[in-house]
């Protein structure tokens, strides 16, 4: 599972919707489209905003998993204990 597919899959887990992640990552909704699309836009975004979405994510309860850490292909999970 790609970045792109991981924040789409995880704002979805955790019932956050395009608007709501833009505001707490600081960014547009151009942008985060840009990001949960296919690789030749998600390339347009600088890989810190990247960063900064999988970090909003992660402050929220999400956990973003490597292929082969507990499946054979990436994914996330989400932690009770973060969930807000």
């Amino acid at each position: 599972m790609s970045l792109q597919r991981q924040i789409k899959a995880g704002r979805a887990m955790l019932n956050i919707d395009q608007r709501e992640l833009c505001k707490l990552a600081g960014i547009s909704i151009v942008t985060l489209r840009r990001l949960e699309g296919p690789a030749e836009y998600a390339q347009l975004v600088a890989p810190q905003t990247a960063e900064k979405v999988k970090e909003v994510l992660e402050a929220r309860g999400l956990i973003f998993l490597s292929a082969g850490e507990i499946s054979p292909g990436a994914g996330v999970a989400v932690t009770d204990a973060k969930h807000r």
